[in-house]
């Protein structure tokens, strides 16, 4: 029986790291809302480990320090290979993709001109440590661990849902305006929606074992963050989330396979290959999928992260992809809630989220099925005694086996698009109401995977380039409001702008001036890569997306930003 009726703004189902950075970002906009979680704290062992820079920007615009993200993420040094490919982890490889080699020098370079943040190798269980440690000190938050959603009703204005609190199991009721479902994979709430999945379900399936392990002095010529490892009869995947101290093994296995205890301890044996002491601490298994959600909202709920869109690990843009739905969605329904946009504003969440989560999704999909070039080049087969044969003739030093190991080389280096995907992470571009039709002629990225080109054109991200405020340096993600829009102007264009603002009440978008002796270019990224022309304007969207472009101030141009910003407000 139900003790008591709550009501709050926004609830939130999943405390994993989705739903912590809604968390976030709602706190930041002044947002009272609850956050539920049914296990009884965070998680205690590594999943997810890439945090793209576009996630890191997110972080950084939800005000989570990025020295704290940081001090628990590999150092560069322990990442000089994103993957290599072995026959155990104690032999020399055959083959690796470098991240610091001459030969990717351009690709480093984009990234730390194209975005503040770079990203960073940071275990799950310790990102969401940083990220519950800034959302539990906000005031409007109240987070409840040992607390499930049962079920719940939904009317036209809000939803009230049935929760347990796990501890006593008393049973109480919120009334929410808004539902955001972060509740990973398995998502209760989808599933009482309904909402199904679309996609192949199972691509393949694989055991888990979390390590405690220095293995530093097997990988010490080619420190790395990936280790495929290969035997006649067993395929294998070390990721080295701390080399001295943590790793997780990853074994393939077929579905409902009996695992005994002694079994993951052979197998990890065997894929070191010495006896380099390790100690199991944990074990799971879990199954590869590549499917996105029928639909992302019913009525006043909304899927986001592993609820909404599942991804083979293969290019680690399955968290990440998710980062950006709640950055997408959060200021949105904060507009909602204050007042300041109607709910018909939320209409635009699926269909600017949906583009890029099937991209990504797809993308995640080839790269896993382009590792079989590498496998191939091996000498991998359903013959076990060829492919033994195969992978004990590559560790002779002969001429042959250089040969073969070059060729697979070469198909590692095919994989460039599974290591390097700046332009799947960076590249994503919106469309819709809320976005100002472009000319055809207007750039737009091409969502190549490992390219990114920074436009100015209206649905891409902002560009990033340095600005300088006094002594300080900022870019220009930081100046953008966090549930305002914000107009970018020059000091020539600002009192036209700013006149036509006031002279038809529109009093909700701040204003930012480059140019002026308070906030100048550092150097010229403003130029090339933005290029706001005298009495140009950008107007930006909290998720520093580009919602408007125009090179003058015009009364044509005014008119249409006008219109754009009736979709923005109530009524």
């Amino acid at each position: 029986m139900s003790v008591k009726l709550e009501h709050v703004p926004v609830a939130i189902v999943g405390a994993g790291p989705i739903g912590l950075t809604a968390s976030c970002l709602l706190s930041q906009a002044g947002i009272k809302h609850i956050l539920l979680e049914q296990s009884p704290g965070l998680h205690q062992w590594p999943q997810a480990h890439v945090v793209s820079a576009r996630t890191m920007e997110i972080l950084r615009a939800a005000g989570i320090s990025e020295p704290a993200l940081r001090a628990k993420a590999a150092p560069l040094a322990d990442m000089s290979y994103l993957s290599c490919w072995v026959h155990t982890l104690a032999k020399e490889p055959w083959g690796g993709f470098a991240l610091l080699s001459p030969e990717n020098a351009d690709y480093l370079v984009q990234v730390l001109q194209t975005t503040p943040t770079p990203n960073a190798n940071i275990p799950q269980d310790k990102l969401e440590q940083i990220l519950y440690q800034h959302a539990q000190a906000a005031p409007v938050v109240d987070i409840r661990f040992g607390h499930q959603l049962k079920s719940h009703v939904q009317s036209a204005k809000g939803v009230i849902a049935s929760v347990c609190n796990r501890e006593d199991d008393t049973l109480y009721e919120i009334n929410a305006d808004f539902l955001i479902a972060c509740d990973g994979a398995g998502s209760a709430v989808r599933h009482q929606c309904g909402i199904e999945m679309r996609g192949p379900r199972s691509l393949q399936h694989w055991v888990t074992v979390v390590l405690q392990a220095d293995f530093r002095h097997l990988v010490k010529a080619h420190p790395g963050l990936l280790y495929w490892t290969y035997g006649a009869e067993r395929t294998g995947l070390f990721i080295a989330y701390d080399i001295d101290d943590r790793w997780v093994y990853m074994h393939a296995c077929e579905e409902g396979q009996e695992i005994t205890d002694e079994q993951p301890k052979q197998w990890v044996r065997s894929a070191i290959g010495d006896d380099t002491p390790f100690k199991i601490v944990h074990t799971d298994r879990w199954s590869m999928s590549a499917q996105v959600a029928q639909h992302f909202r019913d009525g006043r709920i909304f899927l986001a992260g592993d609820a909404a869109h599942r991804f083979p690990p293969t290019g680690g843009m399955g968290m990440n992809t998710g980062m950006q739905d709640v950055f997408n969605l959060c200021w949105k329904i904060a507009r909602v809630v204050n007042g300041t946009s109607a709910v018909a504003l939320l209409d635009s969440y699926e269909h600017e989220r949906r583009p890029s989560v099937e991209r990504n999704c797809e993308q995640s999909r080839v790269n896993f099925q382009k590792m079989s070039q590498v496998e191939e080049a091996i000498g991998i087969s359903s013959n076990v005694e060829k492919t033994r044969e195969n992978l004990n003739l590559l560790d002779i030093d002969d001429t042959h086996s250089q040969q073969r190991r070059e060729r697979i080389q070469q198909s590692i280096d095919a994989q460039r698009d599974h290591f390097f995907m700046l332009g799947m992470d960076l590249g994503v571009c919106y469309d819709g109401a809320l976005i100002q039709t472009c000319p055809e002629e207007a750039p737009q990225n091409n969502y190549r995977a490992s390219e990114y080109n920074p436009s100015s054109a209206a649905g891409n991200r902002l560009p990033h380039c340095w600005l300088q405020e006094g002594d300080k340096q900022l870019s220009t993600h930081d100046i953008v409001a966090s549930v305002k829009l914000t107009l970018l102007t020059t000091s020539d264009g600002y009192q036209q702008w700013a006149q036509a603002l006031t002279d038809t009440g529109t009093d909700n978008i701040e204003m930012q001036i480059i140019g002026s002796a308070h906030l100048a270019p550092a150097d010229d990224g403003w130029d090339t890569l933005i290029g706001i022309k005298q009495y140009g304007a950008l107007l930006i969207r909290p998720d520093r997306h580009i919602a408007f472009s125009t090179d003058k101030f015009s009364e044509d141009a005014w008119v249409e930003l006008s219109q754009l910003l009736k979709n923005y407000q109530v009524g």
